[in-house]
């Protein structure tokens, strides 16, 4: 990467040192230990909090019969599920990465803190003072020390981008936008030789802190935060007409660009619905009315466009064929039916004041609701219960444990999106007591509080494209209706590929499996150098080779490994389906090991 000779000159200008390498661990000139504990600091356990604010409905619990994911690929994401009749807006998120470089200040004085008065900043021999080098015994530093003393890194990181930034505007420099483009994808790149674990865990919480600030000043102008991540973000408003809804669009962008903190952000239209039902960014339907593949507000908008119906629904792939069209047809009618008597009466209105449903329109829809919906979904039960089995579940898919029969889950797929309308929620809660009676169950067992969209997820966050560098978070599990190559009729000869959203070329594989593999590398040396506790006394071991604490206890391991053996079955399948030989050996020498069963 040429970024990192342009850093590097930086650096050995303002008397750096080099954390040059070879390898994807940076040399620190630290003891090896410390070295491998910052590098698990930066990628696991910081991460190990939720990092998704979510607000779907608690009735599905988010279990998979024993097997969890693991929480470092859940992306950071704010999440609201529900109803949202009125106009809603997506917007990608553009260079956010550099945005959250040149305003990292900002965004740390906007929380009402303060580098200059932060942890790290004073550390120096206090009787010596600042010029004076310090003992041996003061200059070893932890992982936890390391994140906060690259500051003045990342302040020459700024310093290099501004003038990047400058070049590109004051002399159309190509060659410094090229390095801007390529910013991000050389910050995450192991293979770059100035790859620091710490500047780049510490960017990434910056850009999540300015996504939250981005938000906060959006809801500060009238709208409502439906979905947001570090690529794109959707907002409820409260305009109908697509007139209303783009002068609401200017007011936005003017608006962010009066605030400091948020004028660097480029926001790009990509698409406008109506009607949306909202449950997660797998698993959403709606009604797009207007959509520009090049994300620019085109001046051209026409009322009389004809709306493009959208059902994303991910967690009905798993059922098989049949109930997936049964379901389709069922729902997409009703919301038809909603979106043309809500069309009706917002013609008629003039003006929007809340974004639920109209009184008139939710008599309409329990009218709907009662005399149809009901009847349909009854009798397409009784036929799904009496037809299928277990059996009919797509093999090739990974289908969850708990379900038991497609009635069941396709019972628990509808009632997951009926109860995106909260106003109905107890219509809704008659309508699943009485399907759940046809099955002869009860509504409080426990296999009818789980739902498909608990199926085991594996994310690759924020992986880059070569071509284009777009970045996105990649679901492994989830994103099903990848492209798949059919030249052959056997399954176990076709290649699965992901691709990219922006210019659709299909990812390296060889880059997500090496991604893969040292995820489970940093996943066993986090097992390997955690720290040991007594049970009783609950002192954290000093010395490696004791066995026993001075009460008289074991140690016994601060963590357990459920979560590598959890892990490794979840590679497994993934490294079986998208034939990962590398993969595959690892795991095998890993159960060979069998270290973790308890």
């Amino acid at each position: 990467f040429a970024c990192d000779l342009f850093y590097a000159r930086h650096l050995i200008k303002h008397n750096h040192l080099l954390w040059c390498s070879l390898t994807d661990q940076p040399d620190l000139g630290g003891k090896e230990q410390d070295d491998y504990r910052m590098l698990l600091t930066a990628d696991i356990n910081d991460n190990y909090g939720n990092n998704s604010i979510n607000s779907n409905d608690n009735m599905f619990k988010n279990d998979n019969e024993g097997i969890h994911t693991n929480k470092q690929n859940h992306p950071f994401e704010i999440n609201h599920s529900g109803f949202y009749p009125t106009s809603c807006i997506e917007f990608e998120l553009v260079g956010l990465a550099i945005c959250a470089v040149l305003n990292f200040q900002k965004i740390h004085e906007a929380e009402g803190s303060n580098f200059d008065l932060g942890f790290g900043t004073t550390i120096q021999n206090p009787l010596g003072g600042p010029g004076v080098i310090p003992s041996i015994s003061n200059t070893s530093t932890t992982a936890y020390d390391e994140t906060t003393q690259c500051l003045p890194a990342l302040r020459l990181l700024r310093q290099m981008v501004q003038i990047w930034l400058q070049d590109v505007h004051s002399y159309t420099n190509i060659f410094a936008d090229m390095q801007l483009n390529h910013f991000y994808r050389w910050l995450q790149s192991t293979k770059s030789l100035l790859y620091e674990p710490a500047l780049k865990r510490t960017i990434q919480v910056f850009m999540r802190k300015l996504l939250v600030q981005l938000l906060v000043e959006l809801q500060r102008i009238g709208s409502t935060t439906i979905y947001g991540n570090l690529n794109k973000i959707i907002l409820a408003t409260k305009r109908w007409s697509l007139i209303e809804t783009r002068l609401y669009i200017k007011v936005i962008l003017e608006h962010l660009q009066l605030k400091d903190l948020t004028s660097t952000i480029c926001l790009e239209l990509k698409s406008i619905y109506h009607c949306l039902w909202w449950f997660d960014d797998k698993n959403y339907c709606g009604f797009r009315i207007w959509s520009n593949a090049k994300g620019q507000i085109d001046d051209n908008i026409d009322n009389n466009d004809e709306e493009e119906t959208i059902f994303d629904w991910n967690m009905i792939v798993y059922l098989p064929r049949v109930v997936q069209d049964y379901f389709e047809t069922i729902m997409i009618g009703f919301a038809r039916s909603i979106y043309d008597r809500l069309r009706d009466e917002y013609k008629e209105a003039t003006s929007i004041t809340q974004t639920n449903l109209p009184v008139k329109v939710l008599e309409y829809c329990r009218g709907l609701f009662t005399d149809e919906l009901y009847q349909q979904l009854m009798s397409v039960t009784n036929q799904i219960e009496r037809k299928l089995t277990k059996s009919d579940f797509d093999s090739t898919l990974p289908t969850p444990l708990s379900s038991t029969s497609p009635a069941l889950e396709f019972v628990k797929s509808v009632c997951c999106l009926l109860f995106l309308l909260h106003d109905m929620h107890d219509d809704v809660m008659n309508l699943r007591r009485d399907l759940l009676k046809l099955l002869k169950l009860s509504e409080y067992s426990e296999m009818t509080t789980t739902n498909l969209s608990s199926l085991t997820s594996f994310v690759i966050p924020q992986l880059v494209c070569s071509n284009c560098n777009h970045y996105r978070d990649i679901d492994l599990y989830r994103e099903i209706n990848s492209t798949i190559d059919k030249d052959s009729d056997d399954e176990q000869y076709r290649q699965y590929q992901y691709t990219c959203n922006q210019c659709h070329t299909a990812y390296d594989q060889t880059v997500i499996e090496q991604y893969l593999l040292n995820h489970l590398q940093t996943l066993v040396l986090e097992n390997v150098l955690q720290d040991a506790i007594c049970n009783k006394c609950h002192f954290v071991r000093n010395v490696y080779y004791k066995v026993y604490c001075d009460c008289g206890e074991l140690y016994q391991n601060l963590h357990t490994t459920r979560l590598l053996n959890d892990t490794c079955i979840i590679l497994s399948q993934i490294a079986s389906k998208h034939q990962m030989i590398a993969l595959q050996q690892q795991i095998q020498f890993l159960n060979r090991l069998n270290h973790w069963n308890e």
